[in-house]
């Protein structure tokens, strides 16, 4: 009812966060679960190759439901009941599975034996793993999250912030733009044939591409007011939302090919005129200056979704960004010199693995000096801006993320072929194959769920048993249709 929307609309508002420590304990929980589920992994693909049983069927069930206690589970619990206890949580993680991964090694005598055994299959031109696997990590965290929030077991300091602060949900859509970025570094380099193709003809195919988006943002749009559904206006305005942001993204890039030709050129120049405007021009101050309600807001659609529009040009340059660090880490990319050196895919995971660790400890430097009590560059962060604070921080967070599922392929104590064979985090590589119907399946379920029970009044208890039966239910479908082969996509 009207009591219940407000209740929840007020939840929501006028939150400040928490702190970049705990943002960090939370970035390599995940991780920390995919190196126990690979540990568990391997042990029982040996058993099986030991006892001779080469017969099963791909994606076994039980690989499903190992992902969704290993990795799922513990995401759900971090996000709630185990909030103040990251630090422990993490420990655990990582101490179980060193035990098995010692355990598993020691049991090799032959040393030539596991060498064989770890020897990958040749990978071609595909895309790594990791990425598949990362890409499905910020898909059920940020799905988890979504639903989460909206229940009393998860912390306020991880919801959105109403200003400036940081936060857990503050991450999501910077890291979508990250992902999507990532994503599109392995397309083919601008000297190749495929980047002669008549800008008249590749703008079309690009907004042509981002044609679901938009529909998709207008749909939210009109069943948010259709349905009476509770909204927190200042999140991105009165009629913006997450779709339109990433449709707005995708267009700028498509639009300006040079800056896809020198991104870290355009997107650090893109982000310095940025916060120029929001700073020195007062831009940022005119985005929010009226109350958290948003009922203070101007007629024209520019005053309503002021926070949506200001915030463009920095999610832009986090894309740009993105893009720069994908080529300088050299994500998916090899030579045939380093595939006969490093077998293959397991080069680039390395490269990615360790530089992405290099530079993440270069950016969570650069955003304390930004943000902290350092005080050198004295500036705060803010999503609904997406300033340089922002840009920098989710480039950090993501790359924390990034770096040890990389590592983990890169030195994996069983070969990617046996990993896959396994169905070893097929639910992750559901989510990712299926990333854009899986996360509206994440929505429609999340509405469903809040319009037909009082998330307040559940219990901790009783939301983590809603929050594990949600991550289930907007998983499965997208296993068997990954088990199939099959791909949601009509456009």
């Amino acid at each position: 009812d009207e009591q219940v929307r407000r209740q929840k609309e007020a939840f929501v508002r006028g939150l400040s966060g928490g702190t970049a420590a705990e943002l960090l304990l939370l970035a390599l929980c995940v991780p920390a679960s995919l190196w126990l589920r690979c540990a568990i992994g391997s042990c029982v693909d040996r058993r099986q190759r030991s006892a001779a049983v080469k017969e099963q069927a791909p994606l076994p069930l039980g690989s499903f439901l190992l992902d969704l206690l290993i990795v799922a589970v513990p995401c759900v619990l971090s996000f709630t009941v185990l909030a103040d206890s990251l630090s422990t949580l993490l420990a655990a993680n990582v101490g179980l599975a060193a035990a098995l991964v010692l355990r598993l090694l020691s049991s090799y005598a032959d040393t030539t034996t596991l060498r064989k055994w770890r020897a990958p299959v040749a990978v071609g031109g595909e895309r790594p793993r990791y990425l598949s696997v990362y890409r499905g990590c910020v898909l059920l965290t940020t799905c988890i999250g979504i639903l989460a929030v909206d229940f009393r077991s998860f912390p306020r300091r991880f919801a959105k912030t109403e200003a400036f602060g940081v936060s857990l949900m503050d991450m999501g859509v910077g890291s979508f733009v990250v992902t999507n970025a990532l994503l599109g570094s392995q397309r083919q380099p601008p000297s190749s044939a495929a980047a002669r193709v008549p800008y008249v003809e590749h703008l079309v195919k690009s907004v042509r591409g981002i044609c679901p988006l938009l529909l998709l943002g207008i749909a939210r749009v009109a069943a948010v007011k259709g349905v009476n559904y509770q909204e927190h206006a200042s999140e991105y305005g009165v009629h913006w939302n997450f779709f339109f942001s990433l449709a707005a993204v995708a267009l700028a890039t498509s639009v300006c090919k040079p800056a896809n030709d020198a991104p870290l050129l355009f997107g650090g120049l893109l982000l310095l005129v940025h916060e120029f405007l929001l700073t020195l021009l007062g831009v940022g101050e005119w985005a929010l200056q009226e109350s958290p309600d948003g009922n203070r807001r101007g007629e024209s659609l520019l005053e309503q979704n002021r926070e949506g529009i200001v915030s463009i040009p920095g999610y832009w340059a986090l894309h740009l960004l993105s893009t720069a660090l994908a080529r300088f880490l050299r994500i998916g990319r090899w030579s045939q010199h380093s595939r006969a050196k490093w077998r293959g895919i397991e080069q680039s995971a390395f490269v990615t693995g360790v530089g992405g660790s290099l530079v993440a400890v270069c950016l969570w430097v650069a955003w304390i000096l930004m943000a902290s009590g350092l005080r050198i560059v004295p500036m705060q962060t803010s999503r609904r801006l997406c300033n340089t604070a922002y840009v920098v921080l989710v480039l950090a967070f993501n790359m924390t993320v990034l770096s040890p599922i990389a590592l983990l392929h890169a030195f994996s104590w069983a070969s990617p072929a046996a990993l896959e064979d396994s169905g070893c985090f097929s639910m992750l590589y559901a989510l990712h194959y299926n990333a854009l119907a899986s996360f509206l399946t994440a929505n429609l379920v999340t509405g469903a769920v809040n319009l037909l029970t009082d998330t307040l009044a559940a219990s901790s208890e009783l939301s983590v048993l809603i929050l594990i039966s949600y991550a289930a239910i907007f998983t499965a479908p997208y296993y068997y249709l990954l088990k199939f082969n099959c791909r949601l996509k009509c456009w």
